[in-house]
């Protein structure tokens, strides 16, 4: 027979227990609705709709058990046991966009769950997306295949979407929401001539053909329709960059991999595209293959497990190559701390650069 203590023990665990699961449902709600095509309100299946929490996206959120559901013939969705918080309201279906158009009608894309009150009656609409196709084509009009092609914000938010040219020189980039858009094609470090021989590339060309930003044209996509934008992207040649590092504690590495570098980042591109050179025990660099444009430099060290990072003012590259530039480095600050992260796990960090 096991003790009278022992018994009464489980009992109020197993209360407890009961008690936390009751609380539990008591506090969560549910979040009901329709998704409409916009214009014209027809209702929209197969949508997936999801509540994502600010911070996280909705890959990584889904993962762990997100809130979602899938609209049906009459674009109804409903999701339950939803836990109190402030959620943005994520919407996914092939061919459209959601509708980011302020709208009497609509709902905005932010619910708040309270305790116990169910949400009910939202009404969220999406839109046909758009499309930007065109050709990609060398200097002598020859198609060029397996080209990237971004279409980018003009307000450089950043990259929009991705295409990839076929075996014709043909992109398509779709899933694209109402807007004006860069077009932008990225050879990747494509030679010409003899193999090995980076004295020519290709470099990245906005549409109608320049390789400046600031003389690309703007292309209007509109909800459904399909824009075009085709260019020839034409080799430039490269050139060299000679320097000498000075001020700076320097460790020579056995690799590339753990040697120091001077980084070159162009200014006029919307993609982290570098080139970089060795430092030598001497403090002297060489950098091959630079396209003439304007660049910032950046010096990164390994010392252990501190990185440190320094970047100097802008550097031209023209009609020659680059010879004896000196970079003379300032020191970057370290801060030292703790992150702790929301699922109460703690990540403990050292020597964080500034």
């Amino acid at each position: 027979m096991r003790p009278l203590r022992a018994v009464c023990c489980g009992l109020l665990l197993a209360g407890v227990s009961v008690s936390q699961s009751a609380f539990s449902a008591k506090h969560s709600c549910t979040v009901s609705g329709q998704v409409i095509e916009e214009p014209g309100g027809l209702p929209l299946r197969k949508v997936l709709v999801s509540l994502m929490r600010n911070g996280e996206f909705a890959d990584r959120f889904r993962e762990r058990g997100a809130y979602s559901a899938i609209s049906d013939a009459e674009g109804h969705f409903q999701i339950t046991g939803v836990a109190p918080a402030e959620y943005r309201v994520s919407l996914e279906r092939p061919g459209f966009v959601s509708a980011t158009r302020r709208s009497r009608t609509l709902s905005p894309l932010v619910v708040s769950a309270i305790d116990g009150h169910d949400v009910t009656g939202l009404l969220f609409g999406m839109l046909p997306a758009g499309v930007i196709q065109g050709k990609i084509a060398d200097e002598d009009g020859d198609p060029l295949p397996n080209v990237s092609v971004f279409a980018i914000s003009p307000n450089r938010q950043g990259i929009s979407a991705t295409g990839m040219t076929n075996d014709l020189g043909e992109y398509r980039i779709a899933g694209l929401a109402e807007g004006k858009y860069l077009v932008m094609a990225q050879v990747i470090r494509r030679r010409i001539g003899v193999p090995g021989d980076d004295s020519q590339v290709y470099p990245p060309t906005y549409f109608p053909g320049s390789t400046d930003s600031a003389q690309a044209s703007v292309i209007e996509v509109h909800p459904g329709e399909e824009s075009s934008a085709s260019l020839n992207v034409t080799p430039v040649r490269t050139f060299k960059v000679r320097g000498r590092v000075s001020g700076l504690p320097l460790r020579t590495g056995t690799s590339p991999q753990a040697a120091n570098t001077v980084l070159l980042s162009p200014t006029d591109s919307q993609l982290p595209e570098q080139f970089n050179g060795v430092i030598a025990a001497d403090g002297n660099f060489e950098i091959t293959g630079v396209p003439p444009g304007s660049y910032r430099a950046a010096i990164t060290t390994q010392d252990g497990d501190v990185w440190r990072r320094v970047r100097s003012g802008q550097i031209e590259v023209h009609n020659s190559d680059l010879e004896g530039l000196q970079l003379v480095p300032e020191l970057s600050g370290e801060v030292r701390g703790r992150f702790r992260m929301v699922t109460g796990k703690t990540w403990i960090g050292r020597n964080w650069v500034c």
